[in-house]
C-alpha cells in the first residue's frame, strides 16, 4: 500500500472526515475522536477500511505499512491496540476491529460520510470537544428500540430476533422511565431500512438501541449497541451468551441487562442532597487513612458515615471495596464469610442508590470466588469501567485483574492510564512500577519505585515488593541498595522482616534450602490437601520442578471455587502464576493443566483472550492448542 501522503499528494485540500463505528476519524491530520495516532497507525487503519469486510494479515499489515523496516509483530499487535482504544473498541468484544486467531485483522464497523457544519473544518490540535452523550441536546431522552438482526442460517428464528427486540422494548419502557417509541413505528426500520439520519426525522429519536442475534447449534449470542443519533456516537454496547434451553426466558433475561445498562446510561448520578456534616468528615477521613498495599480505607469510620446517612452511596461504595479486601487478603481458610457478606451488602446498597459508583461493581469483583468465576468478576471490572473510565480505583482494579488472569501487557497499560491520572497516589505508583517489572521494563521500574521510595519512605510495600522481585530476579546489587534504604528508613513490620530474611536465603540457596522448601511443601499437602502456589512457584525457580508438579497434581483447589474460599497464607491471588519469578513453572507443559484446574482455561478459551504466557513458551510448546478442550 502507497503511503497516504502520497495517495492523497494530487487531491485538493485536506482529506475528508468520515465517521468509523460512531468515532470521527481525520486522516489527514492523523486524529481519531479525542486521540492523536501515529502516522503509521492510521495507516493500519486506513489499510483495514479499504480491505473490508477482509481479513488483512500480519504478514500484509508488515510489507506495506513497515516495508523496508525490521520489526516484529509486536507493532502490529501494538497498533491495533492503540486504535482500539482511540475508537473505544473492545477486543474482547469488538464493534470496529475484529481479530482472527492465527491470520490478522478486519474491519467489522461501518464507515460513514463525515458530517460538517457549513465551514468547518477538520480539528486542530487544540483539544476539541469531542465528546458523546450531551444532556443539553436531549434533556428528555427518546428511545427507539429497532427489530434485532437475525445472523443465523435459520429463518425460523426470525420470530426470536423480533421478540427479544419487543420484549426489551417493553422492558424499558415499564421499567426505566425513558421514553421509548412503539414497536409499530420502531419494527418499520429493518435491514438497508436501518439508517440513524432517517429514523432521527422520521421517528424524532434521539438514541436507538439495535442488536443482533446468531444462533450456533443450542447456542444464542445476542448483541446490542446503544447509539446517539444526532452525532452518530456509539454509548453503550454488550453481547450476551445463553444456551436455547428456554427461549422466553433468554428474552427476559437480555431485556433486564439491556435496560439496566440504558438506565445507567441515561440516568445521572444519584443525588445526595443535604449531607451530615459528621457522616461526610467520616467518609473523608476515612478516604485518607490507607496505608495498604492493595489501598481501601478505615471500614470503621465508613459505618459510622452510613450509619448516619444511610442515603450516602458514595460511603457505601467505599466501604464495600474496604471490606472486600478485607475478605481478599485474610489468609485463615476456616475464616468466616463475615467481611465478604459486608462488603456484597455494601455494594449493593451502593448501587441500588446510584448504579454510577464503580467502586461497588469493584467490590463485588473482589469477593466472587478465587477462580471458577472468571467471566463474571470481568463483567463487572468492565462495568466499574463503564461508569467510570478515568476512575483512577477502577483503573487500578482492572490492571489487577488482567494480572490476575496473565494479561501483563493489559496490566501494564492499565496501570499507566492509573498513574496519568493520579501520579501521587502511592498504591497506583506501586502498582504502575509492579506492572513494568512483570512485562520487562525493568529500569522504568526501579526509577519509579526510587521516586516513590524517596517520597513515602514509611510504606512497608514499597521495600517488601522491591526486595521480593529483586531477590527471585537474582539482582543482588539491588537488593543491598533496597537493604540499605530500609535501614536508614528506620522502618521495621513484620512484612518488611520477612522480606528481609527471605532475599538473605535465596542469596544464600543451597541443598539444605532445597530439602526444607520440599518438605514445606509436603507437609502443606498432608495438612491442607491443596498447595500454596507462591511455593510451588518457587520449586519450580530452584530446579525443583518434577517434585513441585508432582505434589501439585495430589493437590485439590476445590476451595477456591467456593464463595469466601480463600488462597493459602502468603498468597494473594493468581498473579503468582504469571509473575517473572514463575517462568519455569510456565515453562513445563504441565502449566496448562494446572492452569485447567484453576477454570482459567475454559476463561481463555470461551473469550479468546488469551494470557501473555502464551507466546512466552511458544518455543516450548503449544499453549492455546493444550488450553482447547479436546474432542471426544
Amino acid at each position: 500500500m502507497s503511503s497516504r501522503s502520497e495517495d492523497d499528494a494530487g487531491d485538493e485540500g485536506p482529506a475528508p472526515t468520515f465517521i468509523l463505528g460512531g468515532t470521527p476519524v481525520w486522516p489527514d491530520a492523523n486524529r481519531i475522536g479525542e486521540s492523536h495516532v501515529e502516522p503509521k497507525r492510521m495507516d493500519v487503519l486506513m489499510l483495514l477500511i479499504e480491505a473490508a469486510p477482509s481479513v488483512v494479515t500480519i504478514e500484509r499489515l508488515l510489507e506495506s505499512v513497515w516495508r523496508n523496516t525490521v520489526v516484529g509483530d509486536g507493532v502490529v499487535h501494538q497498533a491495533i491496540s492503540h486504535l482500539r482504544r482511540a475508537l473505544r473498541d473492545d477486543a474482547r468484544q469488538p464493534r470496529c476491529i475484529e481479530t482472527i486467531p492465527r491470520r490478522g485483522y478486519r474491519l467489522i464497523a461501518d464507515v460513514a460520510p463525515g458530517r460538517r457544519r457549513a465551514g468547518a473544518a477538520a480539528p486542530a490540535d487544540d483539544g476539541a470537544e469531542l465528546s458523546s452523550f450531551d444532556p443539553i441536546h436531549h434533556p428528555v431522552p427518546l428511545l427507539a428500540v429497532f427489530p434485532f438482526d437475525n445472523l443465523s442460517n435459520d429463518p425460523a428464528l426470525e420470530f426470536f430476533s423480533d421478540g427479544v427486540s419487543e420484549e426489551i422494548l417493553q422492558t424499558v419502557a415499564r421499567t426505566s422511565g425513558i421514553r421509548v417509541i412503539g414497536r409499530s413505528s420502531s419494527f418499520q426500520f429493518r435491514g438497508a431500512d436501518k439508517v440513524l439520519q432517517r429514523a432521527a426525522a422520521e421517528l424524532g429519536c434521539s438514541h436507538v438501541l439495535d442488536g443482533s442475534v446468531r444462533r450456533s447449534g443450542d447456542r444464542v449470542r445476542v448483541s446490542a449497541q446503544l447509539v446517539e443519533c444526532d452525532r452518530q456516537t456509539l454509548l453503550w454496547s454488550d453481547r450476551f451468551d445463553h444456551d436455547l434451553a428456554d427461549v422466553f426466558v433468554l428474552q427476559d433475561q437480555v431485556a433486564a441487562a439491556v435496560a439496566s445498562a440504558l438506565r445507567t446510561t441515561f440516568s445521572p448520578s444519584a443525588e445526595l442532597g443535604p449531607i451530615d456534616p459528621v457522616a461526610y468528615d467520616c467518609y473523608l477521613k476515612a478516604r485518607a487513612s490507607s496505608s495498604q498495599w492493595l489501598g481501601g480505607n478505615d471500614s470503621a469510620l465508613l459505618e459510622q458515615a452510613v450509619g448516619r446517612v444511610p442515603t450516602f452511596a458514595r460511603a457505601w461504595a467505599a466501604l464495600s471495596v474496604s471490606r472486600a479486601i478485607e475478605a481478599h487478603i485474610e489468609s485463615d481458610p476456616t475464616r468466616s464469610a463475615h467481611p465478604r457478606e459486608l462488603a456484597i451488602h455494601a455494594a449493593n446498597s451502593a448501587l441500588r442508590l446510584d448504579p454510577t459508583c464503580s467502586a461497588a461493581y469493584v467490590a463485588l469483583s473482589i469477593v466472587k470466588p478465587v477462580c471458577g468465576h472468571f467471566t463474571q468478576r470481568d463483567a463487572l471490572i468492565t462495568a466499574a469501567l463503564e461508569v467510570a473510565p478515568t476512575d483512577p480505583a477502577a483503573l487500578f482494579w482492572a490492571g489487577r485483574w488482567n494480572w490476575t488472569v496473565g494479561r501483563l501487557r493489559e496490566f501494564r497499560d492499565y496501570m499507566a492510564r492509573c498513574y496519568a491520572v493520579d501520579p501521587l497516589w502511592p498504591q497506583g505508583v506501586h502498582q504502575y512500577a509492579t506492572a513494568l517489572w512483570v512485562v520487562g521494563q525493568m529500569d522504568d521500574a526501579k526509577a519509579l519505585w526510587d521516586q516513590a521510595l524517596a517520597r513515602w519512605p514509611q510504606l512497608y510495600y514499597l521495600h517488601s515488593a522491591q526486595l521480593g522481585f529483586a531477590s527471585v530476579a537474582g539482582d543482588w546489587a539491588r537488593v543491598d541498595s533496597l537493604l540499605d534504604t530500609l535501614g536508614r528508613s528506620g522502618l521495621s513490620t513484620p512484612d518488611t522482616e520477612r522480606s528481609v530474611r527471605n532475599a538473605e536465603i535465596l542469596r544464600g540457596w543451597n541443598v539444605e534450602d532445597e530439602r526444607r522448601l520440599q518438605e514445606r511443601l509436603r507437609m502443606q499437602l498432608q495438612r491442607t490437601g491443596t498447595i500454596s502456589l507462591q511455593f510451588l512457584s518457587l520449586a519450580c525457580h530452584v530446579g525443583l520442578t518434577d517434585e513441585a508438579y508432582t505434589l501439585a497434581e495430589r493437590a485439590h483447589f476445590d476451595h477456591l471455587f467456593t464463595p469466601g474460599g480463600s488462597l493459602l497464607s502468603g498468597d494473594y491471588g493468581l498473579h503468582h502464576l504469571f509473575s517473572p519469578g514463575s517462568r519455569a513453572l510456565r515453562a513445563d507443559p504441565r502449566f496448562v493443566r494446572l492452569c485447567a484446574r484453576l477454570g482459567l482455561c475454559d476463561y481463555w478459551v470461551a473469550t479468546g483472550r488469551w494470557p501473555d504466557c502464551a507466546d512466552e513458551v511458544a518455543s516450548d510448546y503449544d499453549f492455546r492448542a493444550r488450553a482447547r478442550p479436546r474432542p471426544p
